[in-house]
């Protein structure tokens, strides 16, 4: 893990030293307005030429045909340059504002505080300076830029792939999504828990994905690609080592990550359509998932199942001493725990699975001194629906901490807690009746402290699932 954290470095410090010294990046920067912070997207987004808004009419007809949906009047279309936008990655009030939106950027701030205690990640590099190295050959979006029109982006240098065509008919399946169930009122996109907006996504990304994959095969689409005049599909000339940089920096990332939204929203919504229809899919708009385990197990859908509910943890921080800031407290969920346990903690890919089944519910809660910020503490609580999944998980966590602790545990108040005093914080880990604790902090006296707060909480119930 260590030295795949090293290598993530290393690509991140060469984005670093690009955004100093591209002289684009500094004209940008002095472009930007906080106050208008659309503009700066205005400085380097483009509008399409007469023949590409042709083929991109076409892409839009097909693609509302496919979903048997009127599409009468197309959003505001806008290219960006893929060079542009690596430039923008390195503005961090527009990536927060544009890519992230504020209220997601303090979860990701709470979360990687989280991480940084429980293994040796860098925290040196902003959320922008990130972006900049995903690079795209060519992508796109559909969002309603800082509340404002409703807008789609291709990201591409022009003469566009025919790759833009396929990315192109996506976008579009986004526009009459939002205009059948505006992304708005869709409960738990962009703004509730990451297990709530990744429901969301899943099923946003997951039917306009299935929309794209019936839009290649429809017999408009072959004659639209041939007649097109496109550019090059593949990276060239002086652009490979900021591609490869690129690469493999996504490689570096995704190892154990959890699974796109993209291929796995997919396959939840064919299943839905295999069992009823594209009405079958309407409805889930209307009324969407709760979680994500709702995503993975289609049938919970029909048992109506919701989180377990849990006691507010609030009041812990008061346990271990005043000045702590107001917590940033989230819901992961049951795919976030998986791919948390493989691609954090390295676990076996089994092993996380069979441990993160049985997911009830969870909530992670995240706290810095308000002297201090470097000074933190976090807390998650896992519940399980039932005691042989409660095991499988308190199993896969206690062999990752084996692995650093050379299996060191104690007793403390007469439960079993394992601890690991680790490069980057002092992790405890703890059984308490129905629920898993993971506590971390900057602190071996706070974590101690933390745990005996934890041991102290009331024991609640929780495999009540059959």
């Amino acid at each position: 893990m260590q030295a795949r954290d090293r290598q993530i470095n290393d690509v991140l410090r060469s984005e670093r030293k690009w955004c100093e010294t591209d002289p684009g990046v500094a004209e940008l920067r002095d472009a930007f307005d906080p106050y208008r912070p659309e503009s700066i997207y205005l400085e380097v987004a483009e509008l399409p030429t007469e023949e590409e808004m042709t083929w991109l009419a076409e892409v839009a007809s097909i693609t509302a045909e496919v979903r048997g949906e009127e599409l009468d009047e197309l959003p505001e279309i806008r290219i960006i340059d893929r060079w542009d936008l690596r430039r923008l990655g390195c503005i961090e009030e527009f990536v927060i504002r544009w890519l992230v939106g504020n209220a997601a950027e303090r979860r990701l701030e709470g979360l990687e505080a989280f991480k940084h205690l429980l293994t040796p990640l860098s925290r040196d590099f902003s959320v922008a300076e990130r972006s900049g190295v995903w690079l795209p050959l060519v992508g796109g979006a559909y969002h309603a830029v800082f509340q404002s029109a409703r807008r789609i982006t291709i990201i591409g240098t022009r003469p566009l792939p025919e790759q833009a065509a396929d990315v192109a008919a996506h976008e579009f399946a986004h526009a009459i999504q939002d205009r059948r169930s505006p992304f708005g009122q869709l409960r738990g996109f962009g703004t509730d828990s990451t297990d709530a907006n990744g429901a969301a996504r899943w099923l946003v990304e997951g039917e306009a994905t299935a929309i794209t994959s019936i839009v290649l095969q429809h017999p408009a689409w072959s004659q639209l690609v041939e007649e097109g005049q496109w550019g090059e599909s593949e990276n060239a000339g002086d652009e490979h080592q900021v591609f490869a940089n690129a690469l493999r920096y996504n490689n570096l990332v995704s190892v154990g990550a959890q699974e796109s939204p993209y291929s796995g929203g997919s396959r939840f919504i064919e299943t839905i359509r295999e069992a009823g229809s594209w009405g079958a899919v309407d409805a889930l708009f209307m009324d969407p998932p709760w979680t994500m385990e709702q995503i993975m197990h289609p049938e919970k859908l029909d048992q109506l199942e919701k989180p377990i509910k849990l006691q507010e943890l609030t009041r812990l921080s008061k346990l271990v001493g005043g000045g702590w800031s107001i917590p940033v407290v989230d819901r992961m969920g049951e795919s976030f725990f998986r791919g948390f346990l493989r691609r954090t903690l390295g676990v076996d890919s089994t092993a996380a699975e069979l441990a993160a089944v049985g997911w009830g519910n969870d909530q992670l809660s995240v706290w810095t001194r308000q002297d201090n910020p470097q000074e933190a503490l976090g807390v998650w609580q896992l519940v399980f629906d039932r005691g042989f999944h409660h095991q499988q998980a308190w199993t896969a966590l206690r062999l990752w901490i084996a692995t650093h602790s050379e299996g060191e545990a104690r007793e403390a108040l007469g439960v079993p807690v394992v601890g690991w005093d680790g490069p980057a914080g002092f992790v405890r880990l703890l059984q308490q009746g129905e629920s898993i604790w993971l506590l971390a902090a900057s602190d071996r006296a706070l974590a101690d402290d933390l745990t005996l707060a934890i041991l102290d909480f009331p024991q609640t119930p929780y495999w009540s699932r059959g």
